[in-house]
């Protein structure tokens, strides 16, 4: 369903100069779903759907929180929706130039390489993200956006507020545990190399993971070791290599830095390979490993350089440091 065709006057924004601006990390939400074509009329009324990649995004564990995440397809536009949250134009409206577009205040800002717009509006706070290597431009297509998100009205935020919740796991696990897991237990190494002391295992499982990953250490050095076991994403299916193709895995055949040595179109697969089960030996794991003679305090030692084992649909994922190539063929399944 396209929008309707509104007219409405553009008030020009005024831009303050963030470009010392730091960007905050965020923490990956619990689960997160496309916005259907109703939903999306109802966020966003004024915006034609189909220029736009859309989802409701909810985290659970700490307390709940919905967000709205909606990009342009070209990846210009960046519009992030969240309610009852404080904006910039809020907290810094002191500081900061504000213009009023429709009866909302909006702080606009030139960043380095972008333009933003922050303001709340029916309690709901609205962050939008304008990139172009043209600032003007930039600021004319925020200016634009902005006037038109306001003009719609608020966001019906009722229609994310009742998601579906998948099933959901986040939890830490003992060794035992984990070696007893229906899915992936029968995969957890038991030859674990002597003076290594378990650190801690987790099980997750939302839409993009479910895997169990554990890790081991040895006191007081670094040596440690870090051993997934999970269902294989595409990206891992990508990096299926034959254990033929010896100059896709193995590390000895070049130097570092490997940006200057290896070949542009071998360098994901020697970074991170993915080998079958029934193809695995001693010999590629030899070829997995580096020594290293110690940096920054750490002990001289094997470097396992991180590869994976798929077992039909399956994978174990592994690195590890002070841990030769013949301890960790003696781990795997």
């Amino acid at each position: 369903m396209q929008p309707p065709e509104l007219q409405f006057a553009i008030y020009a924004l005024v831009f303050n100069d963030i470009q010392n601006e730091m960007s905050a990390s965020r923490i990956m939400p619990n689960f997160a779903h496309n916005l259907t074509d109703k939903q999306f009329a109802a966020i966003f009324p004024t915006l034609d759907p189909s220029c736009f990649v859309a989802n409701a995004n909810y985290w659970l564990t700490f307390v709940e929180i919905i967000e709205v995440d909606a990009r342009s397809a070209d990846g210009r536009i960046s519009i992030r929706l969240a309610e009852r949250q404080a904006t910039v134009a809020e907290v810094f409206q002191d500081e900061f130039a504000i213009t009023y577009v429709h009866g909302v205040a909006v702080m606009a800002a030139v960043g380095n390489g972008y333009v933003k717009a922050d303001f709340t509006f029916g309690n709901i706070a609205y962050a939008v993200t304008f990139l172009d290597e043209n600032q003007e431009t930039a600021k004319q297509g925020i200016t634009e956006l902005v006037n038109q998100i306001i003009v719609g009205g608020a966001a019906y935020w009722s229609a994310v507020t009742d998601p579906i919740i998948p099933e959901l796991r986040n939890e830490e696990m003992t060794l035992e545990q984990a070696r007893i897991d229906p899915d992936f237990g029968a995969f957890m190494p038991v030859n674990i190399p002597q003076d290594f002391i378990f650190d801690s295992g987790r099980r997750t499982l939302n839409q993009w993971d479910n895997s169990i990953r554990a890790n081991w250490h040895r006191f007081p050095t670094f040596d440690n070791i870090f051993w997934t076991v999970a269902e294989p994403h595409e990206f891992d299916l990508e990096r299926i290599v034959s254990a033929n193709d010896r100059h896709k895995f193995d590390v000895s055949l070049y130097s570092i830095p490997w940006m200057d040595s290896v070949p542009s179109e071998i360098i994901d697969y020697l970074g991170n390979p993915v080998f079958l089960a029934e193809e695995m030996s001693l010999e590629i794991v030899q070829a997995r490993a580096q020594w290293d003679e110690g940096r920054h305090g750490e002990s001289a030692g094997w470097r396992i350089v991180p590869f994976g084992v798929l077992h039909g649909d399956v994978i174990i994922r592994i690195s590890a440091s002070g841990v030769s190539p013949e301890q960790i063929w003696a781990m795997l399944p």
